[in-house]
């Protein structure tokens, strides 16, 4: 893994993915938030609505903490990657950024931010703590090598 700056670890946990595509193309992949967290196998989905303009709704069972949760989405993108921010739950954000390697190739490094609460409110929710960020980090690996292993095919489906 990589080393994140310190604004990056404070209240938050991320895990750094090789992936078998560069910097544009990890991008376009980027532009699915949809399918990013259906690829978490750790997370079961009730609902997910798409409000428009970047606004979504979700429902969700997450596995790992054995917590539902509902809550609005709002997703915006920039030259780094993708912000998606919570409006309930522990879990302020979650932010997907493309980190090129000197081999041409791209890494994706997904944090998730449990900061805007004070400390101690934090720690009385320590419960809602979603643990799936690293078996999600695994599931988009194994994605991206199968995506690059098997898109030559015709009929070869995203979903």
């Amino acid at each position: 893994m990589n080393s994140e700056p310190e604004s990056e670890r404070q209240d938050s946990a991320w895990v750094a993915i090789e992936t078998p595509f560069d910097a544009g193309q990890l991008k376009d992949f980027l532009g699915g938030i949809e399918r990013l967290y259906r690829i978490n196998s750790l997370i079961e989905f009730e609902e997910w609505r798409n409000n428009g303009n970047g606004k979504y709704l979700f429902k969700v069972k997450n596995l790992s903490n054995g917590k539902s949760l509902e809550t609005d989405l709002d997703v915006e993108a920039d030259e780094g990657g993708v912000n998606a921010s919570y409006s309930s739950g522990l879990k302020r954000a979650t932010r997907f950024r493309i980190k090129p390697n000197p081999d041409g190739l791209a890494s994706l490094v997904i944090t998730d931010d449990y900061g805007g609460l004070p400390a101690e409110e934090r720690e009385a929710r320590i419960d809602e703590v979603d643990k799936s960020l690293v078996q999600w980090g695994h599931d988009i690996h194994r994605y991206l090598h199968q995506w690059k292993h098997w898109s030559w095919l015709p009929g070869w489906r995203w979903y």
